[in-house]
């Protein structure tokens, strides 16, 4: 079957989305469960939680980073 999307935006907050993974580390227990995402355009990390099909929680991440970068192309998860 085919799943809608859960969270969209308009163009005029980015052009192309980056879809990362759900965090379940250990480090950062407060984030668990939540989906990270960014824009190649608009260089922003958010992030958001489904809990029941429906996306809350929305939260612009990008200045927790506290380095800069530039346009983010994928993400990657550890084995941790």
């Amino acid at each position: 079957g085919f799943t809608m999307p859960v969270h969209e935006y308009s163009h005029s907050q980015g052009c192309s989305i980056s879809g990362g993974y759900v965090y379940r580390g250990c480090a950062l227990p407060d984030l668990s469960g939540h989906y990270f995402y960014s824009d190649f355009c608009s260089s922003f990390i958010r992030t958001f939680r489904i809990p029941a099909g429906v996306a809350v929680d929305h939260q612009d991440r990008t200045s927790d980073i506290g380095v800069a970068f530039g346009s983010i192309v994928s993400f990657a998860e550890d084995a941790r």
